[in-house]
Formats: structure tokens, C-alpha cells, sequence
């Protein structure tokens, strides 16, 4: 989808400047004067949800309870789900080499030109294919677990039974997700005109009226709706809102290394290099020689996935070693290659990573919200966009639970916007953005990442926030950190880590180290 956002907003540079270690300082939501909140344009009171995942049901739930008179969610996909929809059918080729992750590889789509609208247009080709490239298929294989254990993996007030089983498989997940939505009345047959699916936002953009002035944002729609086999409607039409909420998930489009001569090879061999994203099972690669480039979560369980199926499977770790030229591609074959020289010939490639590319923007915005792909930036506390506080995300974050960071920014949005908790001026978000920046240690691919100890501070943030609002202005107040939560994590990483994850990473290996450049290749062909 494609956000528009003109600003009129000078660059503000902090270079030299002091900032009095007052109140405010230490904690930016006690302010000494009213010149320290920041004022809403115009009244919020519709609001749109962009995607029907966990963060978009919890997005909704809190919206909807604070009493707003609209609150509307849009999704793409024919059902709610959002990553753990499965299906058998694959989303378009990962292009090689990578878009602008500016860009991604999201093309929007809108009428003919000089069509007004609302408009719909029938076509008379192949609709399952066509409705395939509308909702673009998740990157879930087939066998796919949850990682995180069950008791972290549930809705507020909705948790599983406590015979669930640590891992949940993708399946059971997407029922209970399905189901969250039933409990809300807006599933996919719900027939709720607060929920539209099978709509794609193709354009966020700023609204204006009669006199030139801010007054929400305009969401051009489209609705692709199959009759028959040879048969399908696309709609366009706009609404108005007052606020919107990204719940799209934090990665969006692929990412694949820029090796020289792999974009040839793709072109000759197109089925020897492929994304995670494409990857559902290994029978595809049975007794195929496969080497996994990435090792996050989706490359260690594609690994573990293919590891009784193919004929050799090798998996690359980062280990933060500089060493020369480790993969290129030749006429004949694509290589792997360390420093002393060894070679290894193999048939399939599979790629894991991914760019953040929620959103396209016009350019003419000061300070953007994406740049490389790798993190968002010009956020607030990473779940508001300081030049335009109408415009907010949930779950942004890397090393985090969703299901329960989502409720204390989901909360904080609902607050903002309702008027049951000020806002900081837009000076003092930016002076709060820059302390985080800095002990983030600047923007980069790990700017986003949180984990468990900044997570933590970050939760107690929002509660003592949040409930001294609540205390002030009234309305729901939240707990802080569960008490199970912090022996529910040491659990899982030693059960990730030490015991029994398929692929096993070993007791001393740096960890730390897993989201440095790719400089060294480390194959791994069993297990430890």
C-alpha cells in the first residue's frame, strides 16, 4: 500500500542543543506546562484497521471498547489469520535483485486512469489466480510450529487449555485466531460491515477540506470478489477516517542478498533459488543437495524441516568473522566458498530475510518511515509517527511477544486518540525518539529489536503511563509484566537453545552475533 504524508514540519536538529534534566526529561508523559501536550488537528472519531492478524484484532478490540464511533478493520486475505493463514499456494517469485524496500514488491492497484470513483471492473480469466496475486499467500510452510510456548501465545483473556501443547501447530493457530474473531463478531462470515475482507488498502493519503485544512486521511479500497472459475469483480471505492492503525506485521518484503551473477542464474535455472516465503515442504527438494542462506527462525525451521527429505542440507550462520568474496555465481554452478578455498556445489537455494516495506511514501516527507528496509524510524516509542500522531502501529518491534506487547500500544493508541491520556508536544516525542536512538546505538537492522530486558522496561513504561492516565481521566487500566512471563521465556530459550529444537544451536555459540552482516559462511549437516 502507498502512504502519502506531506509535511510542512522543519528537520529539527538536536546537534548541541541542552536538555534540562527536568521531570519531563526523565519521563516524557509528566509534563510542567500545557505547551508540553501535543493537540489533535481535528477530532478522532473513525478509525481504520489495516490487516486482520493478532495485532489488527487486538487493534480493534481496544478501539472498539473505547467507544470511538467507527472502528473498521480491512483485510486482503479472505479470512482473519494474517502470517499463520496456510495454504498450498505459493506467492509471486522473491525478485532478485531486491526492489527498493521503499517500494517492495507491493503493486498497487487503482482504475483505469480518468475513471471516477466508485468503480468495479469484471474479468474473464483464471479467478483463483488472479485472487492469489490479490491476497498474496503467507510465508507459512506446512509443518510450521509456533515458537514461543502456548501460554504467551494467546488473546487476552482467551488463553489456551493447559494441556495445549508447547509448540501449537500453524493450524490449531489459525483456529484460534479465526475464532478470536467470532468472539468480536467480525470473522469472515460474520457478515460485520466493520470488517471488509478481501480488500487491499491500495493508498493511505491525507485528507483536506474546503478551506485547505488537515482533517484525517482518505483509504482508496479495492475488493476482489471471484463469481465463478472464469469469473471476478474488482471494486474501488474511498472512505474517510480520522486515525489509522498498521497491523500489517513487521516484514513484508523479501530480501535476498545481492550476489553477483545470482540474478542470471535465477533467469537460467528459475527453480534452483527460491525465498522462505515460497517454501510450504520438502518434497520438493527430495534428494536435492539444499543450502540455507539466514539464520533466524525461518531458516533454522525450513532446515529442520528439509533434514529427513534431501540429500545433503546445509545451513549458513553468522559468526561475525570478516572474511572475502564467501558465495558467487559462475557460468556453470553456484558456489560457497570459504576464505581456504573449499567449494560446495549445490542444487537449491533457499533465501531467508525480510524488508520492512509496510508502506510507500511520496518523498516529500522530512523524516520517512522507512529508508533501507531494515527498521521503521520517526516513530514514538516505536507505535506512533511523530509528524502525524493519527497515523499509529502495533507490534513493530523485533523481540517481543506479540500477543502481549500488542495490548499495551493497542491501549496507548485508544487512550491518545479517545482523549484519556496526553500526548507529549511533538518536540519533546522528538527529543524522547533521539534518547531512544542513542541507546539503540542509531538506526540500523537492530534498532527495532527490544528483547527481553528492554521489553521489560518498555512494558513498565506503558502501564505506569497508561493507569496514571486511567487514574486521572478514567477508563481501563492494564497490568504490568505477567509473573509468569519472565520463567516462561527462560523456558523457552533453553528449550529453543539446549534441548530440543530440531536444529540445535550450540551452548557457547554468540547469538548475539545472529543479526551482524553476513561475513562467513558455517555449515551445519547434523545436528549438535
Amino acid at each position: 500500500m502507498i502512504l502519502s504524508v506531506l509535511s510542512s514540519v522543519v528537520l529539527i536538529s538536536l546537534a548541541g542543543t541542552h536538555v534540562a534534566a527536568s521531570t519531563r526529561d526523565q519521563f516524557p508523559f509528566v509534563t510542567e506546562t500545557q505547551e508540553d501536550f501535543y493537540e489533535f488537528k481535528w477530532p478522532i472519531r473513525r478509525v481504520a484497521v489495516i490487516g486482520a492478524g493478532v495485532s489488527g484484532l487486538i487493534a480493534y478490540r481496544e478501539l472498539t471498547e473505547a467507544g470511538f464511533d467507527t472502528v473498521k478493520i480491512f483485510e486482503r486475505d479472505e479470512i482473519p489469520g494474517g502470517v499463520w493463514h496456510y495454504t498450498d499456494e505459493l506467492p509471486d517469485d522473491a525478485p532478485i535483485p531486491n526492489l527498493d524496500p521503499v517500494v517492495g514488491d507491493f503493486e498497487p492497484s487503482f482504475p483505469p486512469q480518468g475513471m471516477s470513483l466508485p468503480y468495479e471492473q469484471f474479468h474473464f480469466d483464471d479467478a483463483k489466480e488472479r485472487f492469489r496475486k490479490h491476497r498474496a499467500p503467507h510465508a507459512v510452510w506446512k509443518s510450521l510450529t509456533s515458537n514461543v510456548p502456548a501460554s504467551m501465545m494467546h488473546f487476552t483473556g482467551l488463553p489456551f487449555t493447559p494441556e495445549t501443547s508447547f509448540h501449537i501447530p500453524q493450524q490449531t493457530l489459525c483456529r484460534y485466531i479465526r475464532s478470536a474473531y467470532s468472539y468480536y463478531g467480525i470473522n469472515s462470515n460474520d457478515r460485520n460491515e466493520n470488517a471488509s475482507y478481501s480488500t487491499r488498502v491500495e493508498l493511505v493519503d491525507k485528507r483536506y477540506d474546503a478551506e485547505g485544512n488537515e482533517r484525517g486521511w482518505t483509504l482508496t479500497l479495492k475488493k476482489l470478489t471471484t463469481l465463478g472459475p472464469l469469473l471476478s469483480r474488482e471494486e474501488w471505492w474511498t472512505e474517510d477516517f480520522d486515525a489509522v492503525v498498521v497491523a500489517t506485521g513487521t516484514f513484508n518484503a523479501p530480501h535476498i542478498p545481492n550476489i553477483p551473477g545470482l540474478a542470471e542464474w535465477k533467469i537460467r535455472f528459475p527453480q534452483t533459488i527460491s525465498h522462505s516465503r515460497e517454501y510450504r515442504s520438502p518434497e520438493k527438494f527430495a534428494n536435492s543437495s539444499v543450502l540455507v542462506v539466514g539464520a533466524g527462525p525461518s531458516a533454522t525451521g525450513v532446515s529442520a524441516d528439509l533434514q529427513s527429505s534431501v540429500a545433503a542440507n546445509y545451513l549458513s550462520l553468522r559468526v561475525g568473522l570478516s572474511l572475502p568474496r564467501f558465495v558467487h555465481v559462475s557460468d556453470l554452478s553456484i558456489t560457497a566458498e570459504r576464505q581456504v578455498g573449499n567449494a560446495l556445489q549445490f542444487l537449491q537455494l533457499l533465501k531467508d530475510g525480510y524488508h520492512n516495506s509496510s508502506w510507500q511514501e511520496d518523498g516529500t516527507s522530512v523524516r520517512p518511515l522507512i529508508t533501507d528496509g531494515t527498521h521503521y524510524r520517526s516513530l514514538y516509542r516505536d507505535f506512533l509517527y511523530i509528524e502525524e500522531p493519527t497515523l499509529g502501529f502495533v507490534n513493530m518491534n523485533l523481540g517481543i511477544v506479540t500477543w502481549t506487547h500488542g495490548d499495551y500500544t493497542a491501549l496507548a493508541l485508544a487512550k491518545i486518540w479517545s482523549g484519556k491520556a496526553r500526548l507529549p508536544s511533538q518536540d519533546l516525542m522528538w527529543q524522547d525518539h533521539y534518547r531512544e536512538l542513542t541507546k539503540r546505538g542509531g538506526y540500523s537492522k537492530q534498532f527495532p529489536l527490544l528483547g527481553a530486558p528492554h521489553h521489560s522496561s518498555y512494558i513498565a513504561f506503558y502501564s505506569g503511563w497508561l493507569n496514571s492516565a486511567a487514574a486521572e481521566f478514567g477508563g481501563k487500566m492494564i497490568d504490568g509484566m505477567p509473573k509468569d512471563f519472565i520463567p516462561a521465556i527462560i523456558s523457552w530459550q533453553r528449550d529453543l537453545f539446549y534441548n530440543t529444537n530440531p536444529v540445535q544451536i550450540p551452548p557457547d555459540f554468540p547469538t548475539a552475533l545472529l543479526d551482524e552482516p553476513v561475513d562467513v559462511l558455517h555449515w551445519m549437516t547434523g545436528r549438535y
